[in-house]
C-alpha cells in the first residue's frame, strides 16, 4: 500500500530493521476525506477487525481534569484521530493479508486523493 499517497506507515530509521508487531498507520487528513473510522466499518462488514491506535491518556473521561502538558502539538491527539491499527497477526494467510488490502483500496482509490 505504499503506493497510497494518503496513508503513511512509520519510517524505518536508517541502519535499524523493524520489530513491530502491530500494523499501524496513519491516514492523512488533508489527501482524503476518508477517516479510520470508515475504514474500520467498512472491512467490519466483512468481518474484518480494525481499531483506532490507542487513545491517550489525556483524553481519557478519567483524566480530563488533569494538567496536560503539551509540545510542539499535540502528536498523540493526531495519531488517535487520524490512526488505524490493521489485523496483524502471524497467522495470517497471504489470502487473509490480500483481502485486507483489497478492501482498503476500495475505500481508498487513488482518485479520491487531493495531493
Amino acid at each position: 500500500m505504499s503506493d497510497i499517497s494518503a496513508v503513511d506507515f512509520m519510517p524505518e530509521i536508517k541502519g535499524s530493521f523493524h520489530t513491530r508487531w502491530l500494523t499501524t498507520l496513519t491516514i492523512d487528513p488533508r489527501k482524503t476525506i476518508i477517516r479510520p473510522r470508515d475504514v474500520i466499518t467498512r472491512i467490519a462488514k466483512n468481518n474484518i477487525e480494525a481499531r483506532p491506535v490507542w487513545k491517550p491518556l489525556h483524553l481519557q473521561p478519567m483524566f480530563e481534569n488533569n494538567a496536560y502538558f503539551e509540545e510542539a502539538g499535540d502528536n498523540s491527539k493526531y495519531l488517535f484521530a487520524y490512526g488505524l491499527c490493521l489485523p496483524s497477526d502471524t497467522n495470517m494467510s497471504e489470502e487473509d493479508v490480500d483481502r485486507v488490502i483489497l478492501l482498503f483500496r476500495e475505500l481508498l482509490p487513488a482518485r479520491r486523493f487531493t495531493a
